[in-house]
């Protein structure tokens, strides 16, 4: 067989054919049947056997034609061929005649007796040439096969045609309304199983007000083939469904199905029928029922469930064209394709791959599940184009010759994501993209780096839709939300989203995933336990791959919180557990205050002795040591410690925070503390009136002669504070030199030269000056003390 595909090559074709003869499909035995391994019974091999090749003016008298005036569905008969699929199509398509033109390339008769008929393969737009020798029962004297019931071709053109690319009329027995359709419009086709959908009565009426081509198919389920006689009808056959109608009877209102056999006769015999006591005048003739034995009868919904067993909608649009291209497909792979749309308007995307009648040489061949993910590409200047860069439109997942998905769409780029899982990847790996629209879009099939976090920046907006959703109010925290579907992207992908539109709340997740069954969790998450981490103004996504479409699973979900510190301290005073530093049952005006949030414990200091009227405010030193399970300090210093130290002023406040180091575990610590308290003196004139007020007075003196400077000595946070006071009228220099144990003299950063490298300062004071020095302990766990010494001189100026 050979198909051709441009005009240029038809033309040609036809001009090469002589003696009106198809050399690729001539008017021999083997254009008829099976010679080696026919399943024709014996008697009709014999019957076939006996069948004569004739052209049409061997078989009219008189003028024939291609085309009548008119053509009718009732005009077409069946022969002897069984292939009421194949007809009951082409009778239900000539409902629309000018899509029964459009299938013939030229629209007259062909001196030559050579026609082309369009047709599409597997997804692919074809032009197959015939010519018209006909198959002739001579016993009978009528053309064997089907034909028109005047003298018209195109049935009898038709059917061979078919037969060409199925390689004989025997090939063309039996077969299914979707792929008829497909092949004889183009459009896309769906197909609806009784037992599996609720409501077919929608899907009916929406494609009749629309004018798509309906076809049902009988089946036996649980009645036998002599029912279905006896209602009048044919089982495991094929009838076109040409009106959908909801009519009021006295009875109530009642929705009527318009049905007609392709035989052209036999007719349903039950409620509704031609002659049935439920019409009245007025109804049947606002329905046009006659009572004629043509093959066209009505029935009721509910019947109609209960003797056909699927519905098939053909989508064709008289105004609509296609477009395709073809693309090598390997297992575990997938094909990126960008459309681009420059009007807005209803558009068919189909994956098409190798029907199964043209893989007739592999019988274990059969169609493979294809999934199919539809997204726009979102322009910049839309919103959240940076954070969600692919809409999600549509997803299927489908078994079949063709995967359709059907949307709206606004001009723009969109992309098309396709996987296949080949029963046999060694025969047929190619699959073809097919758009099907008013105006032909731009198809190219694109590198996968362009778009490598495809498959999860689409989910994540099919996911914000989602209407399974979680969010974290129970836990104070409405605005981030989880999303989980295992269904809603269509595509046999499931997804585990994560949004977080909080303030400042970090979300901490680990996701327990047990007893998986034909699920798998997606890079760059694995394995059965998987950890998410979402900062605020972020999202996160977990893909699941579902295997089979039976699938199950249990998870459990162990969360985290982690607010910001800030939040907490703001509520922690109130909602915290509150303690006070003691011991020996003496208290100190030092709190510290314990909280817990999901993502482990928050500790807040503060020392409120500068709030004391008649006491002495004093600094707080502290170290905690901490048995801590499953928790651990979040700080770089102490986080692999056991410990915390702490220091606290009059009036300052301090945290550490404790973070939960594995959610899915138990949590807590045990702790114990050291601490002491200084005196806390805010200022130096306080500090004076400290020293002068419980300091140790002494007066400089040499022998037995006094002058009148003093010093004080005072012993107060680890520090030994000296105090001068000059109360003479002359100038007045000492050094004071020290043997210090476990001391050492503070000296400030700029160092006064004159004190020297030597254990002890200079001073000079003026009369009525004053100056403070110090010497601080080193460890204060060892014992300290001084020695000291000084020199003096008072001089009335620098020249004595």
């Amino acid at each position: 067989m050979e198909i051709l595909q441009t005009k240029e090559t038809i033309e040609q074709k036809m001009e090469k054919t002589h003696d009106s003869i198809d050399e690729d499909f001539p008017p021999t035995a083997n254009s008829l049947y099976n010679t080696i391994n026919t399943k024709l019974s014996k008697k009709e091999l014999e019957t076939w056997q006996n069948f004569e090749w004739r052209r049409p003016h061997e078989i009219f008298q008189g003028k024939f034609c291609l085309f009548s005036d008119s053509i009718d569905p009732c005009d077409i008969k069946q022969g002897c061929l069984g292939n009421c699929y194949f007809l009951s199509a082409i009778s239900a398509m000539a409902e629309f005649p000018n899509q029964v033109k459009k299938i013939f390339l030229h629209k007259e008769i062909n001196e030559d007796g050579i026609y082309a008929v369009n047709f599409t393969l597997g997804g692919e737009n074809y032009t197959v040439l015939v010519d018209d020798h006909i198959p002739y029962y001579v016993k009978k004297n009528k053309p064997a096969f089907s034909q028109s019931k005047g003298k018209e071709l195109w049935v009898m053109l038709l059917e061979k045609a078919w037969a060409k690319v199925n390689g004989n009329y025997e090939n063309s027995i039996k077969g299914f309304v979707s792929e008829a359709f497909r092949a004889l419009t183009g459009a896309p086709v769906v197909f609806f199983k009784h037992m599996y959908i609720q409501d077919i009565w929608e899907e009916i009426s929406e494609a009749d007000m629309n004018k798509y081509i309906i076809c049902a198919s009988s089946g036996e389920g649980q009645l036998n083939k002599e029912r279905y006689d006896e209602m009048g009808l044919i089982s495991e056959h094929a009838y076109s469904v040409i009106a959908a109608t909801e009519v009021d009877t006295a009875k109530g209102r009642e929705r009527l199905l318009k049905l007609r056999n392709p035989w052209g006769h036999k007719e349903w015999k039950g409620k509704w029928s031609d002659n049935d006591e439920s019409w009245t005048d007025e109804l049947r003739k606002a329905l046009g029922c006659q009572e004629i034995n043509d093959g066209v009868f009505f029935m009721c919904v509910e019947d109609y469930l209960s003797y056909f067993r699927t519905t098939v909608i053909c989508k064709l649009h008289e105004d609509f064209v296609s477009h395709s291209i073809r693309c090598k497909h390997n297992t575990g792979d997938y094909n990126l394709i960008k459309i681009t749309i420059e009007d807005e308007g209803k558009i068919f995307f189909t994956v098409s791959q190798l029907n199964q009648r043209w893989a007739r040489r592999h019988n274990e061949y059969e169609p493979s599940f294809v999934r199919m993910l539809l997204s726009r590409v979102v322009p910049e200047d839309e919103d959240d184009s940076e954070d969600f860069p692919l809409e999600y439109i549509e997803g299927k997942c489908w078994k079949d010759e063709d995967t359709t998905i059907e949307c709206y769409c606004i001009p723009g780029e969109y992309l098309a994501y396709i996987e296949i899982y080949w029963f046999d990847d060694t025969q047929f790996n190619d699959l073809v993209f097919r758009t099907y629209s008013e105006i032909a879009p731009i198809i190219e099939e694109i590198d996968k780096d362009e778009y490598p976090n495809f498959l999860s920046e689409t989910l994540k907006t099919c996911a914000r839709n989602s209407s399974v959703v979680k969010t974290y109010a129970d836990k104070g925290e409405p605005d981030i939300f989880r999303s989980f579907s295992i269904t809603e992207s269509k595509a046999e992908y499931g997804f585990l989203y994560y949004e977080n539109n909080s303030a400042g709340t970090i979300l901490r997740e680990i996701v327990k995933f047990s007893e998986l069954e034909n699920l798998q969790i997606l890079p760059p998450y694995s394995g059965e336990m998987v950890e998410v981490k979402v900062p605020p103004g972020m999202n996160e996504i977990i893909v699941l791959n579902r295997d089979d479409r039976g699938c199950s699973f249990n998870s459990t979900y162990y969360t985290a919180l982690i607010k910001p510190v800030e939040e907490t301290l703001k509520v922690i005073t109130e909602r915290g557990k509150r303690k006070q530093i003691e011991y020996n049952d003496e208290k100190y005006e030092v709190y510290y205050y314990t909280y817990k949030d999901g993502s482990g414990y928050l500790w807040y200091f503060e020392n409120r002795s500068d709030e004391l009227d008649d006491k002495q405010a004093y600094i707080f030193e502290g170290t905690f040591y901490f048995k801590l399970e499953n928790l651990e300090i979040d700080s770089d210093e102490y986080r692999d410690k056991q410990e915390w130290k702490v220091t606290l002023k009059p009036g300052e406040t301090s945290y550490v925070k404790f973070l939960l180091k594995d959610v899915t575990k138990s949590w807590g610590y045990k702790y114990s503390y050291s601490f002491k308290v200084k005196e806390a003196v805010l200022n130096n004139s306080k500090l004076i009136d400290k020293v002068k007020e419980f300091g140790k007075r002494k007066q400089i003196s040499y022998k037995d002669e006094k002058v009148d400077v003093f010093y004080y000595i005072y012993f107060i946070n680890e520090r030994y504070i000296w105090y001068y006071e000059n109360l003479t009228d002359k100038k007045f220099r000492a050094t004071f030199n020290f043997e210090l144990t476990n001391l050492k003299i503070d000296r400030e950063e700029e160092k006064d030269e004159e004190d020297g490298e030597e254990e002890g300062w200079k001073i000079l004071l003026l009369p009525g000056e004053t100056c403070i020095k110090s010497i601080s302990r080193i460890d204060q766990k060892c014992e300290s003390k001084y020695r000291s010494s000084y020199s003096y001189r008072l001089s009335a100026n620098d020249d004595e």
